[in-house]
């Protein structure tokens, strides 16, 4: 089992201010929104639930996965 929780990209300030200065890095990283980033575990070979908000308003969710099997 895992359990991911992470800050997605979604319409509130924190959330886009921090993935401004993800993208203003050397590499250029950007934060995923909640519906990629239950693909990306998905194709990493996750069986992903849905992604749920940690609390109302926020733009820090949760996502729990396993693997196949």
């Amino acid at each position: 089992m895992l359990v991911v929780v992470t800050t997605v990209a979604a319409p509130q300030f924190f959330s886009r201010h921090f993935d401004l200065l993800l993208q203003a890095q050397e590499g250029q990283m950007e934060l995923s929104d909640a519906d990629a980033l239950a693909g990306q575990l998905a194709a990493a070979g996750f069986l992903a639930g849905p992604a749920r908000p940690l609390a109302a308003g926020m733009p820090v969710v949760t996502v729990t996965a396993s693997l196949p099997g």
